[in-house]
């Protein structure tokens, strides 16, 4: 007997199923081939597309935790979504499924698939550079701004290397030094704040541009 792959036994085994169905009339149909590895999963879904013109629901099943899951699912869905594969689409863990469509939402944003609703938030990696703590400051952004629906991007920069740049494409930006920002709105510079301002002075800039929308 020759060596069959997990993929092909799974699209070999839906081909049965789908003969049942066939064989009663049953024709309006989404196909789904699951699995928790994420290979697997771009393998048998690619595999179901190239036999098949039905609509496919992907996902990664049992991906794990919030942690784990959602980059599972990302690695799996964004390979698909991006050859044009799948119609719909589930990320799925262990843990609130709020979450769960937070991290789909943010996919298809992504990839534009679907246009952003909210903010975008761009922030600096943790590095050498970064003259304050930066993290701190992000989570008080995205948590202050989460009721804003307008598509407006965002960026807190902690170093005058990579700040600059982003603060010239972002809608509202600061750039963050040692005890003191810049702040940006639309590429130009507004004014020098102090560190604790940073927060205030960034929500109030978006909140000004969502009424302006």
């Amino acid at each position: 007997m020759l060596f069959r792959s997990l993929d092909e036994l799974m699209a070999d085994k839906l081909a049965e199923y789908l003969e049942v169905f066939g064989e009663r009339g049953f024709d309006n149909l989404v196909l789904s081939a699951k699995s928790h590895d994420a290979t697997t999963c771009v393998a048998v879904n690619r595999r179901l597309a190239g036999r098949w013109d039905y609509p496919l629901h992907l996902g990664v099943t049992h991906a794990g935790t919030r942690e784990t899951g959602a980059i599972r699912s990302a690695a799996a869905l964004g390979a698909l979504l991006s050859e044009g594969i799948g119609e719909t689409i589930r990320i799925s863990y262990a843990g609130d499924p709020v979450h769960e469509v937070a991290a789909a939402l943010e996919l298809l944003y992504s990839l534009r698939l679907r246009a952003r609703r909210g903010i975008e938030l761009i922030a600096c990696p943790t590095c050498g550079r970064l003259q304050m703590d930066i993290a701190p400051i992000v989570e008080q952004v995205r948590a202050a701004l989460a009721d804003v629906t307008a598509p407006i991007t965002v960026a807190v920069m902690g170093c005058v290397v990579n700040g600059p740049g982003e603060a010239d494409s972002a809608d509202v930006a600061v750039c963050a030094g040692k005890g003191k920002a810049i702040l940006y709105r639309r590429g130009q510079k507004l004014r020098t704040i102090p560190a604790e301002e940073i927060l205030p002075a960034v929500v109030d800039e978006v909140r000004k541009l969502a009424a302006e929308r």
